[in-house]
């Protein structure tokens, strides 16, 4: 059962203005105090987190990560990803 002060789909709106620091106090409170009693944002959360290290990891050195951890697809798809950002719209 969530908190009353947040639902699931506000708690995913606010993501990531919360792991930038961005939200306010009083709803930065509901946001944790919401994955208390939902443990399935809080798994969210959690992979969210991991996703920003792996890509941050990617970012700073490619070879650093053994590729049986990381699936091949994935790299690629953060890789061109990247390309395109540093590209513009096409």
């Amino acid at each position: 059962m969530s908190h009353p002060g947040m639902c699931c789909r506000e708690f995913v709106e606010f993501l990531s203005a919360y792991i930038d620091g961005d939200l306010p106090d009083d709803v930065r409170k509901d946001f944790e105090k919401h994955w208390i009693d939902c443990p399935p944002c809080l798994d969210y959360l959690e992979s969210f987190r991991a996703t920003i290290r792996m890509t941050h990891e990617l970012g700073r050195c490619e070879e650093t990560l053994p590729a049986a951890e990381v699936p091949r697809k994935l790299i690629d798809a953060i890789l061109e990803a990247r390309r395109r950002c540093k590209d513009g719209p096409r």
